[in-house]
């Protein structure tokens, strides 16, 4: 049934910038590469695939598009796919061009803009910082090392917030970079100076500071809350997703044509299709009682069975315990080198990396003395950290207890628009029985069903669902190719409500209560909003039998 109600109030969430404890939310941005680090350009179409990798199997919500210089047609042809996925697109330059107009700039709508200039004072960077600024758009800056050593780091501590920079990241290094290593080791010396001093100004001025990739022992004991590496990295709301960042870092120094075949593999990997087993065989099983009797009962003992489970093993005497922590000593030694491995930082510090030593050769690490420390968020405390309103409301989830509210009080107190009736709709790709009043659905495979769509819709509307006469893993709403709002379904019959509010937010109601909607590792995704021109379907999960 449907509720298709156009005074429902939409709401929006502000950008908040907040002093909040340090340890922080995960982050959901991307990042992909409109060239690779030699220049040559990937195609729209392969930058189309690269956004749908990190919005649909990577979960991502927004996603920074890296252009040496600036190129807004190519951005601007990125769009489409963009609002078709609820996904926020940045734009990622390194400022080697003179920017663009305050108006073009305005036009294209960015989420926000990442500033990485090859130097602090690079011809086109204050520029680039004025413009952002007066077309209203949010900035993030990146300096990346070497760095010289008369380079006026408070100067540049109060332009940028002069600015209204919200987030600077100062990195030992950059694979995405092409910036010279520094000449020496004095340089190095000074190199790392200037990036402490900086980071302490930053700080100083309120201005979110994270210093990237450099070894703890290179850091100043006041300025070791701002550090992240690779534990810390990959933790931090402001940084990139892991799996989305990795890609990125494998790709950016192969040709465009390998990139294709890269994204075209890992989409494939990803991809959901049809199961033609119940397809073929439901229609001739339904037809023959005894075949249909002997296959449901191994259907049964096998719905659940997933990959098969290791063979036990014996629990390890005393010995093997020392001679596998002897063994794991060696490993990290070898690994780490000598002075990290007796270093008590190590296991929340990346050390001295090859890519690091290239960077800044002669850079120079000691072993800190004390107790191993354990947790990447150790030397964490309370410092300035910029939320935009997608990480704001991560922050602040919960169920919209208006939307509650107004969902049930709507089908408590009015009728639906419409009923959808069972022969308004089928299973798609598979046999189902309908039925005055409900559709049988019948499966012996532990995969999806999903229906034909119910209707072409736009927000606001309320779409309510009675599941029932049987037991499936998770039931509830497809949308699009990617999205799935679906819950588990707990007992033999449920009433699964969906409203959706004139802005897109939208809750999922289980017998009345709210249920956050699960979300698939690698396959489907639960957007923050929902946008228009809507095709719901219904999904069910592993249904047994029927």
């Amino acid at each position: 049934m449907v509720w298709n109600d156009e005074a429902l109030l939409s709401g929006d969430t502000g950008i908040v910038t907040a002093a909040t404890r340090a340890r922080p939310l995960t982050p959901v941005r991307g990042l992909i590469l409109a060239q690779n680090i030699k220049g040559k350009p990937v195609s729209t179409v392969d930058l189309q695939r690269w956004i749908r990798l990190n919005r649909v199997v990577y979960k991502t919500e927004k996603i920074d598009v890296l252009f040496q210089g600036c190129d807004l047609i190519r951005f601007e042809a990125l769009a489409g796919i963009a609002r078709e996925l609820d996904v926020a697109l940045s734009l990622r330059t390194d400022c080697a061009g003179p920017p663009p107009s305050v108006e073009s700039l305005k036009r294209v709508a960015l989420w926000d803009l990442f500033l990485c200039p090859a130097k602090p004072d690079a011809p086109h960077f204050k520029s680039w910082l004025q413009v952002a600024q007066e077309a209203v758009v949010p900035v993030r800056v990146q300096f990346c090392g070497p760095f010289e050593h008369d380079l006026n780091v408070e100067a540049l501590a109060d332009m940028l917030v002069e600015r209204g920079v919200v987030s600077v990241n100062i990195a030992g290094r950059d694979p995405f970079t092409t910036n010279a290593p520094a000449r020496n080791a004095r340089h190095t010396e000074s190199t790392i100076d200037r990036i402490n001093a900086l980071a302490a100004f930053c700080h100083a001025r309120g201005l979110e500071t994270s210093l990237l990739w450099l070894p703890f022992c290179e850091i100043s004991e006041p300025n070791r809350t701002l550090a992240l590496n690779k534990r810390q990295f990959f933790r931090d709301h402001q940084q990139y997703q892991r799996d989305s960042y990795t890609l990125a870092e494998k790709l950016c120094a192969r040709h465009p044509h390998r990139i294709r075949l890269a994204l075209l593999m890992h989409l494939e990997r990803s991809t959901s299709t049809g199961n033609p087993i119940d397809r073929i065989l439901l229609p001739w099983i339904m037809e023959h009682p005894w075949a249909r009797a002997r296959v449901w009962a191994l259907h049964k003992l096998t719905r659940h069975r997933r990959q098969g489970m290791p063979p036990a093993q014996t629990e390890p005497s005393p010995a093997e315990f020392m001679l596998a922590a002897e063994r794991a000593s060696d490993e990290l030694r070898h690994a780490k080198g000598p002075i990290c491995a007796e270093c008590s930082l190590h296991r929340i510090c990346d050390g001295l990396k090859s890519e690091l030593a290239k960077a800044l050769p002669g850079i120079g690490i000691t072993a800190q003395p004390g107790e191993a420390v354990l947790d990447p968020f150790h030397f964490a405390e309370e410092r300035p950290r910029h939320f935009d309103s997608i990480d704001e409301a991560r922050r602040t989830a919960g169920p919209d207890e208006a939307l509650v509210e107004e969902a049930n009080a709507l089908v408590l107190n009015r009728a639906p628009d419409r009923e959808i009736g069972a022969f308004d709709y089928r299973v798609e790709g598979t046999w189902s029985w309908p039925l005055p009043g409900c559709l049988r659905w019948f499966s012996f495979t532990n995969s999806e069903k999903i229906s034909t769509p119910l209707t072409r819709i736009d927000p606001p509307f309320t779409l309510s669902v009675t599941f029932g006469g049987g037991i499936a893993e998770y039931i509830g709403f497809a949308i699009g190719r990617g999205c799935r709002l679906v819950c588990p379904m707990t007992a033999y019959s449920h009433r699964v409500l969906l409203h959706v509010a004139a802005d897109g937010r939208y809750v999922l109601l289980r017998d009345g209560e709210p249920v956050s909607p699960v979300q698939f590792v690698g396959s489907y995704y639960a957007p923050a909003r929902l946008g228009k021109a809507l095709e719901p379907r219904i999904s069910v999960w592993n249904i047994d039998g029927t």
